[in-house]
């Protein structure tokens, strides 16, 4: 934290105030700008005026109590430590305020601790607003993630490995994968792919499974066609990789019109070759038949009637 630490503290003897700003004040590796409220007045407004970093507050006071001082600072600024500074303040009772929130408890003849429990207040602070900071990005990433992972138009099945790889088992299933395998993911979660499709070894996926869950390596399956007793025959494209859980995800598109849109085309394709193929032999027949009436002209003496077949 580059400026000061800003510390509010409630305390309505002003000697023990100056005696806390002077045992900060003595500590140069803890900078603090200390405020003091004297009173519960003073105190709400200080809440609502500014972010303090660190709230210390006196135990008994005239028109207020600690806990009292700490139900505000609790709904105000949560996250805010809170140490309780007392006189009179018994163990008992100090254990009792740590248990309802309290951060920490100091006794006002030992305030040789109160600079440690400030220190120590303010780094778990941190380091908690730091977590919270992290939780929230992955909050925020898992939410991208299952939205990518439901609106994605290719399917996507993320497996468990059990068995030592000997088997794998569905741990999440998208839309898109619901609808090319026409089964639900409720009836899919927790079950081993062998069992929910039986074709998959036949497949090729599950022997590429085993080798990545073993390698890490990802691999890719082009038109590999599926097919078991409740799937009619279709082609799909795969591919497996592992994630850092471990985990193996597999994301596929069926592919089977395309497949078989390319293999009309062949088909196509090849009758265009063999009807070429028959019309380039005709036109050879026609221009023999061509010739051989133009040599019996010849020999009849009549008129040649195919010139054109002459000059060739």
């Amino acid at each position: 934290m580059n400026r000061p630490v800003l510390v509010l503290y409630l305390e309505d003897n002003p000697r023990d105030a100056e005696l806390v700003r002077d045992k900060l004040q003595q500590t140069p590796s803890l900078a603090c700008e200390l405020r003091v409220a004297s009173n519960r007045a003073e105190y709400e407004a200080a809440l609502a005026e500014a972010r303090f970093d660190l709230i210390l507050s006196d135990y008994a006071l005239p028109d207020y109590d600690g806990m009292a001082a700490l139900a505000l600072a609790r709904e105000k600024q949560p996250e805010v430590p809170f140490i309780l500074v007392s006189g009179t303040l018994g163990e008992e009772r100090a254990v009792d305020c740590v248990v309802r929130g309290a951060t920490d408890y100091v006794l006002k003849q030992n305030l040789n601790r109160l600079v440690p429990a400030m220190l120590r207040a303010l780094t778990e602070a941190e380091e908690h607003r730091k977590r919270r900071v992290a939780e929230a990005a992955l909050l925020e990433s898992e939410a991208r993630f299952r939205e990518l992972f439901n609106q994605m138009s290719s399917g996507v099945a993320v497996y468990e490995a059990i068995d030592n790889g000997g088997d794998f088992v569905f741990r999440d299933f998208n839309p898109a994968a619901e609808k090319i395998e026409r089964v639900s993911r409720k009836d899919i979660l927790g079950r081993r792919v062998t069992e929910a499709f039986p074709g998959v070894r036949a497949f090729g996926a599950f022997d590429a499974f085993q080798r990545v869950w073993r390698t890490g390596r990802p691999e890719y399956l082009r038109d590999a066609m599926y097919e078991d007793t409740r799937l009619a025959a279709s082609w799909r494209e795969t591919w497996v990789y592992k994630l850092p859980s471990g985990e193996i995800v597999a994301v596929y598109n069926d592919v089977t019109e395309r497949k078989r849109a390319a293999e009309r085309i062949a088909s196509q394709l090849e009758e265009l070759q063999r009807w070429e193929a028959v019309m380039l032999d005709r036109e050879d027949r026609v221009r023999e038949i061509k010739r051989e009436v133009n040599e019996l002209c010849r020999r009849v003496g009549e008129d040649i009637r195919y010139r054109s077949e002459e000059a060739q």
